[in-house]
């Protein structure tokens, strides 16, 4: 997304491929979900231990439903942010479920090239293709 970006800031006509929410599989279920997990982990803990340190807490509950919420919500503000700065760039993401996708390596790069050498050369216009299967707990 930020090559994107750049690229259309640069005056690149741009277009973002992705297959379920924009942000990929960091924003929408790994580093962020599981640092607001983690966080509500280490607040427990702190909880538990804080008799240890002089602390006399009362009965504390924890509300699972509260905490999803509030995780999920703070992933869609996220996704927002991600959708408002293509929108200022100009960068026309299209949502779609990819069952197959075909990279072109350059032969001369890399030793995994499907192109048969009889391939044209890559003209100017490339294209970056990135597929995630976002799910929620």
């Amino acid at each position: 997304m930020a090559s994107g970006r750049r690229a259309a800031m640069l005056g690149a006509k741009v277009g973002l491929v992705e297959s379920g929410r924009l942000g990929g599989t960091c924003v929408n279920v790994g580093c962020v979900p599981k640092k607001v997990m983690w966080t509500a982990a280490t607040i427990n803990e702190f909880i538990h231990d804080a008799k240890d340190y002089g602390f006399k807490l009362g009965d504390v509950a924890f509300d699972w439903a509260t905490i999803k919420k509030a995780r999920d919500e703070y992933i869609l503000r996220l996704n927002k942010i991600y959708e408002t700065n293509m929108d200022k760039e100009k960068v026309k993401p299209v949502i779609v479920i990819v069952k197959i996708i075909f990279f072109y390596f350059f032969p001369s790069r890399s030793r995994t090239s499907r192109a048969p050498p009889s391939s044209p050369a890559p003209t100017r216009s490339t294209w970056t293709a990135r597929s995630t299967r976002p799910t929620t707990c």
